[in-house]
């Protein structure tokens, strides 16, 4: 992840930024609190039987220092109204600025 302000992420995204601006995002996204290091940004995404909001939390507290969230929560966060949307949003972005990566596709079957 190329590191990004929690500005420049909301304007990415689209979002509405709940903190900090100056917050820097400079290590990959995680949708799991425990695998949330310093730098992280946290996806709180809601499927059938857990609300990643009811994690954010357990993230803040293992160093992520920013979220995305479709409500309010506790600490920097950027409501956006779908968070699997906004990551797609910010995977583009991030891969536009890497020129001179190449990019390859993996297909099989079993």
């Amino acid at each position: 992840m190329i590191p990004l302000s929690a500005l420049e992420i909301s304007e990415i995204v689209n979002g509405k930024l709940h903190g900090e601006s100056n917050v820097i995002v400079s290590m990959p996204a995680v949708f799991d609190s425990r695998e949330a290091k310093q730098g992280s940004l946290f996806l709180a995404l809601v499927g059938d039987n857990q609300d990643g909001h009811d994690y954010v939390d357990a993230a803040l507290s293992n160093g992520a220092v920013l979220t995305f969230a479709t409500r309010t929560v506790k600490g920097n966060h950027v409501v956006v109204s779908d968070v699997i949307e906004a990551v797609s949003l910010l995977a583009q972005y991030v891969r536009s600025q890497l020129s001179t990566m190449k990019v390859i596709g993996i297909t099989g079957s079993q």
